[in-house]
């Protein structure tokens, strides 16, 4: 019984996360170069999902070089009946793809209020990736809802923890609404 009940969770989490993800290329361009190594970034996908923190939603974007695949990114998003989809889920499911090599970039989350509640660096496998303040960097949102678009980038190349990092990225991108 606790079994089926564990598989069924698993499962509803699994049909959630399986809403159709929507990449696009065609409004994403820009690099992303940490320690001379550098990465054309030129696929975007977002998710939204309810803020836990204040009215509104939350907007999830990976910014890569590569789209996701769909299959691998459900088996990395499964959550259960009743949790509440938190920032970092979908960073997570992203990160854990990077680890394998399945693409390099950024993500970024937005608050409903639009500011950006984290950022993280995608580049160089397991244990490579990495964060940057806010205060490096200059974000500049057209679109907010249905669409996110917008640009993003470090006013100059950023020392953090040993690793040199600069990025200048234009991005534009369907949001899948979780509910």
């Amino acid at each position: 019984m606790v079994r089926e009940r564990a598989f069924i969770a698993m499962l509803i989490g699994t049909v959630l996360a399986g809403a159709a993800m929507v990449t696009s290329a065609a409004g994403t361009a820009g690099t992303l170069t940490v320690n001379g190594k550098k990465t054309t970034l030129t696929t975007s996908t977002a998710f939204s999902y309810a803020s836990t923190t204040e009215p509104g939603r939350n907007i999830s974007v990976l910014i890569s070089d590569k789209a996701p695949q769909n299959r691998v990114f459900r088996e990395r998003m499964i959550f259960g009946p009743g949790e509440k989809l938190v920032p970092g889920l979908f960073e997570g499911a992203w990160k854990s793809m990077h680890f394998e090599k399945a693409f390099e970039g950024l993500s970024v989350t937005f608050g409903p209020d639009k500011r950006l509640l984290t950022n993280e660096v995608l580049v160089g496998g397991l244990n490579k990736t990495f964060s940057l303040s806010s205060y490096d960097l200059t974000l500049d949102l057209k679109e907010f809802g249905p669409r996110i678009s917008g640009s993003i980038r470090t006013s100059s190349p950023v020392e953090a923890g040993g690793l040199t990092c600069a990025f200048d990225v234009t991005f534009d991108a369907a949001v899948v609404d979780f509910k």
